[in-house]
């Protein structure tokens, strides 16, 4: 999980939270002052977000229904003698 950290040059900005139907959401903006603290950031919450993807994925995906099988036209019957009776 992504926690913001005490890291020198890295500056709380705004933070604001809202709740709608059950939904809670949280936007924090925060400074940074070098771009390698805010590209290894940008890499956890990438990585959480792509968990995330392939969780909410794998959860949808639904095993196939087996194949019914085939159904055989009706053909056309042979005309041949009935069983016992001679051609």
């Amino acid at each position: 999980m992504f926690f913001l950290s005490d890291r020198e040059g890295q500056k709380l900005k705004t933070y604001s939270g809202t709740s709608r139907a059950g939904k809670h959401i949280l936007k924090i903006e925060v400074e940074y002052s070098r771009a390698l603290d805010m590209a290894m950031d940008v890499e956890n919450l990438d990585a959480i977000a792509t968990a995330q993807k392939e969780a909410a994925k794998a959860s949808r995906a639904r095993p196939k229904p087996t194949a019914k099988p085939k159904q055989i036209e009706k053909a056309p019957r042979l005309a041949l003698p009935a069983p016992g009776e001679s051609p």
